[in-house]
């Protein structure tokens, strides 16, 4: 019975670790393609995100519920789960001004993963645990990057696109490396 527990366990923790990937892809691709085409239909991108967001909330919050209880005091799955659909509900329910809507989800997110960051370096650093300071670099990125999309300091659409496209690449790379970092990290405790 408690070796079923602990095969869970570790079924929950792959698809964490897969999921956490596979948003860091998606997030850089996202980013990739509003540098490479900011023109294309704004529309079209918050449709997109804001099926992502709502998808990425959702598997939030059933790991929330359905994983490791333990971790429930050390994780904000079902706070960020809430927040991603409530903002994926909120760009489904407002298309058409995602110009002027973004920059304060986008900076929003970046800030909130920015202090998530955060508390993974203070946590990793408290455990004595090798590459920390990369996370620490990563929240300073994140939160500064947030602020600047909150203040939508452009001219132009265009220039707000391939800003937040910067921002998105930088955050779906920067999670991708602090999830191999994590990685080790979990293989060595082992």
């Amino acid at each position: 019975m408690k070796n079923s527990g602990n095969q869970n366990r570790s079924r929950v923790r792959n698809l964490v670790s897969v999921s956490s990937i596979v948003t860091a892809l998606i997030f850089a691709a996202f980013g990739l393609a509003l540098l490479i085409a900011p023109d294309t239909s704004s529309r079209m991108f918050a449709m997109a995100l804001a099926a992502l967001m709502a998808l990425a909330g959702a598997y939030y919050i059933v790991i929330y519920f359905f994983g490791e209880k333990a971790a429930v005091f050390t994780r904000n799955d079902l706070t960020l789960g809430l927040t991603l659909l409530t903002g994926g509900i909120i760009l489904f329910a407002m298309p058409e001004i995602p110009g002027g809507v973004l920059p304060y989800i986008w900076g929003g997110a970046l800030v909130v993963g920015g202090f998530a960051k955060l508390q993974t370096a203070i946590d990793m650093h408290r455990l004595s645990a090798a590459g920390w300071w990369h996370f620490l670099i990563g929240a300073g990125i994140a939160m500064t990057l947030g602020a600047v999309a909150l203040c939508n300091p452009f001219d132009t659409e265009i220039i707000l696109l391939r800003f937040l496209g910067g921002g998105m690449l930088a955050e779906g790379l920067m999670d991708g490396y602090c999830w191999y970092l994590v990685s080790r990290l979990r293989r060595a405790m082992k």
